[in-house]
């Protein structure tokens, strides 16, 4: 389970993280981990987790304000990330990714009077968004968060603070749709807003919000390793018509990268993994769980139903 602080950029501040186990038979508490990093440093704990046990974190301030927010999470992680590209949460109601308010925001500041001008996620999954078209954002935002990236310097993120009025949180941030999604068009996330007069969230520089990806390279050029290194990313291109022909492109790929690789086709992309002697694809096309999370390729490759085909692949993408 893992335990995230995220520590605000103000001077001074430094906030510590302790992770605990309560154990009802005994009514007592085991510490388990601790996170005890200097000022502006964000504060992580992963610990081990079993069922009859009740967990918890709890947070001090060793300097600065007490004044200021700051954003706690918790999170149960999958062998791998999976990112629904329209929508936080699975169509069970499991929460995947932060989309607190981006059924709110927008392009525009006016009220939509052109078809660019919708919201980045969708409430409803069948309506569009901007992200019905960011598979390959949320296809490079799984690989990254698999490798443990974050930003390098610090960004903004509206959706973190409690309302409107709040200001933005500011710090490193994780790999997610929205995040690489600000990369891909080179914002920090300062720039949005909130309008009275429409009731909405808005880019206060609407010359650049688009979810087509125009360098792949630009995708992880601000991203670094939990060393601290930076990101390659490498285009392979390739023809196949079967699933023989598949594996042989790119599974040695795959066998010396954990965190999977990219696979491209004429109008979708997905993330493929090696995993336990087997190839799974984790597809951000839908919501669904059951049908896009860690499916077989050889069976998701062959479906019907499934919106990539042997014919459509074009490439391949590995990031190192």
């Amino acid at each position: 389970m893992n335990f995230l602080l995220r520590v605000p950029n103000y001077s001074g501040t430094n906030l510590d993280l302790y992770v605990y186990r309560y154990i009802p038979a005994t009514g007592t508490s085991v510490l388990l981990s601790s996170s005890t990093n200097t000022s502006y440093t964000d504060e992580r704990c992963v610990v081990s987790v079993t069922s009859g046990y009740y967990y918890y974190m709890k947070i001090t301030t060793i300097s600065g304000s007490t004044g200021n927010s700051y954003n706690a999470t918790t999170s149960i992680t999958p062998s791998k990330a999976w990112f629904p590209q329209s929508k936080g949460s699975t169509s069970d109601g499991t929460f995947i990714w932060n989309t607190n308010k981006l059924d709110e925001l927008y392009k525009l500041e006016v009220q939509p009077i052109q078809n660019d001008d919708l919201p980045f996620v969708t409430s409803i999954y069948s309506n569009p968004c901007v992200m019905s078209s960011g598979c390959v954002i949320a296809s490079f935002a799984m690989v990254l968060a698999n490798m443990q990236a974050e930003t390098y310097s610090n960004m903004y993120d509206f959706r973190i603070t409690p309302s409107w009025s709040d200001y933005n949180y500011v710090g490193r941030l994780s790999p997610d749709p929205f995040v690489t999604f600000l990369i891909n068009n080179t914002l920090s996330g300062s720039t949005i807003t909130y309008s009275n007069t429409y009731s909405r969230f808005y880019n206060n520089y609407s010359s650049a919000w688009s979810p087509r990806v125009s360098s792949y390279s630009t995708l992880t050029s601000y991203f670094v390793k939990p060393t601290g290194s930076t990101f390659s990313t490498t285009s392979h291109n390739i023809s196949v018509s079967n699933y023989n022909d598949l594996i042989s492109l790119i599974g040695s790929s795959l066998s010396s990268r954990p965190q999977g690789i990219i696979l491209v086709g004429s109008d979708h992309a997905l993330v493929v993994t090696y995993e336990d002697g087997s190839y799974y694809v984790y597809d951000s096309w839908s919501n669904n769980k059951s049908a896009r999370y860690r499916k077989l390729l050889s069976t998701y490759i062959t479906s019907s139903s499934d919106p990539m085909k042997f014919s459509e692949i074009t490439k391949y993408i590995t990031i190192d």
